[in-house]
């Protein structure tokens, strides 16, 4: 459904996805997606030394793997993790051995905690195929105890390496691509910085994050998401209601005008095609549309002709057939699976004949 809205890359995240069994499944399906040009994943890699290769054969494009420190103490300590950085390392090592590369290495800088690493991680990572990012320390709600004095802004930590490590900057992957990109002087390797504190970039972001119970959330700062699933149980419900109940008739109620306000409220933004319907043209609205929705084809052509939609020399039986061309390759399908082209065509050609 979002790929004909633009959606071209998907990452999987979590918690952990590699504790995901099916994972390997979930990336070919992913992958089969026609539209879909890359899926990634971010994971902590304390099981992706045995998994990297199973992921690469399954379609899985690129990971980032999420490393603070390099010593065990510190990095133990701000991940709350009880396995050592070897197995990370081992991971990284092993997903480059599977082509899925460059892989991205992202740090999140802590004043006091992890900053004495910095220099460190340049140097373990700047000869291999790996891209290493530093992020400032984010507030993300009341989970980390976030302090603005424990950030140590993107421009520290540029001016740390490149006293060491001469660097020079990288023109953007795309518009919208979250970290400053930088290559070392003497060109063995890649390195980014991620300013989300000192240097905000919401009004070039595009990303978006569905959750595992289907919620949308359009910022990483979110504390709260929208529910797909009710939000189409909303439009659906509106269109009946208005049309049934009230008999006022929106017939431009699809995606491109319809738009989703702060509380979770769906606004319509082009009221382009309305009308009054009596209560007559109510009933048959109903009775049309529960014939189609319980394929009764024959019941919904009848109404038809009642109505004076369809001229009284055409016979039902015809008509029906007619509708059941119309209704039966689009039944218990979803939205995205239906051509509107192919069928609003069809409809075309019906409403002609008859």
């Amino acid at each position: 459904a979002c790929v004909p809205l633009g959606v071209r890359k998907l990452r999987l995240t979590g918690g952990e996805p590699l504790l995901r069994k099916d994972l390997d499944w979930l990336i070919r399906g992913l992958k089969s997606i026609d539209g879909i040009e890359d899926v990634a994943l971010t994971t902590n890699a304390s099981l992706l030394a045995g998994k990297a290769a199973s992921l690469a054969k399954a379609g899985l494009d690129r990971v980032t793997v999420s490393l603070d420190a390099l010593d065990d103490e510190t990095f133990r300590s701000m991940n709350d993790v009880n396995f050592p950085v070897a197995r990370v390392t081992a991971g990284i090592d092993a997903a480059i051995a599977a082509g899925l590369t460059p892989v991205k290495v992202n740090t999140v800088v802590k004043r006091g905690v992890n900053d004495d690493q910095i220099l460190d991680l340049a140097r373990r990572f700047r000869d291999m195929p790996v891209v290493l990012r530093f992020i400032e320390f984010m507030d993300v709600g009341t989970m980390n105890g976030w302090r603005l004095e424990d950030v140590v802004p993107s421009g520290e930590i540029f001016q740390r390496i490149a006293a060491a490590l001469p660097l020079e900057p990288v023109a953007p992957n795309y518009e919208g691509e979250v970290a400053r990109r930088f290559r070392y002087a003497d060109g063995q390797g890649e390195i980014g910085f991620i300013s989300s504190v000192t240097q905000p970039f919401c009004a070039t972001c595009h990303r978006a994050r569905l959750s595992a119970e289907g919620k949308l959330y359009t910022c990483l700062f979110a504390t709260e998401g929208h529910d797909l699933k009710a939000l189409g149980q909303t439009v659906l419900r509106a269109f009946l209601r208005h049309a049934i109940r009230d008999g006022f008739f929106h017939a431009d109620m699809h995606q491109g005008n319809l738009l989703v306000d702060a509380e979770g409220h769906v606004v319509a933004v082009d009221f382009g095609i309305m009308g009054r319907l009596g209560m007559k043209e109510r009933r048959f609205l109903a009775e049309i549309l529960h014939g189609l929705i319980t394929r009764d084809y024959r019941r919904a052509a009848a109404i038809h002709l009642e109505a004076g939609y369809v001229p009284p020399h055409h016979s039902v039986e015809v008509f029906a057939q007619a509708m059941r061309a119309i209704g039966e390759p689009i039944h218990g399908r979803t939205a995205d699976e239906i051509s509107m082209a192919d069928l609003l065509g069809q409809l075309f050609a019906y409403t002609e004949l008859f």
